[in-house]
């Protein structure tokens, strides 16, 4: 029994080491998530089920929606006072990982340009920059794909038929013609 157990821990630990590992982000995951939990649990949670998938629809993936949809949806929120101190701790809590991010990358690119030749600093400089918007883009959706996971997972607890896209390219869509699913993660 002991054996099992032991092998249930190392194979756990190994699986999430390298999960840890895959993801460029490791370190600032954990921070991520725990953020969204306080968020939904300080907040969100006390919001109606709908006004809770209106930020689920906030944080669907470009990809799965256009820019104009997600324009619509930052405007209901924005117009409806009763998201308002959700809205503004989400870009609160975004804006101190962000700024957590950049400190820490700022700290690795004054050691790596004490390194170089006045020559390589400007190519690297360029170079890093680069990266770097590269890396804050990310970043940003790593944290809306986060967020959206947790989110999902709470308000599928409370009514799993509610998961539903609720704006179109015209705004917010009639609760009677909400019939498109929002992606399970």
């Amino acid at each position: 029994m002991n054996k099992q157990i032991v092998s249930l821990l190392l194979c756990t630990s190994i699986i999430f080491s390298i999960n840890a590992a895959s993801s460029p982000f490791g370190k600032l995951t954990q921070l991520i998530e725990a953020s969204a939990d306080r968020w939904i649990g300080d907040l969100v949670s006390k919001l109606d089920i709908t006004q809770q998938v209106v930020f689920a629809n906030l944080f669907i993936q470009p990809s799965s929606n256009s820019v104009e949809t997600t324009m619509k949806c930052l405007q209901h929120i924005q117009s409806d006072a009763q998201l308002t101190e959700a809205s503004q701790r989400l870009e609160q809590d975004t804006h101190k990982i962000l700024q957590s991010y950049i400190t820490h990358m700022q700290k690795k690119f004054e050691a790596l340009q004490k390194t170089l030749s006045k020559a390589a600093q400007e190519k690297s400089k360029q170079e890093f920059f680069n990266k770097f918007e590269k890396k804050i883009y990310e970043l940003i959706m790593h944290i809306y794909s986060v967020y959206y996971v947790k989110l999902y997972q709470h308000i599928e607890k409370q009514n799993p038929a509610a998961l539903c896209y609720l704006f179109d390219e015209q705004g917010l869509i009639a609760p009677e013609k909400r019939t498109k699913v929002l992606p399970k993660p």
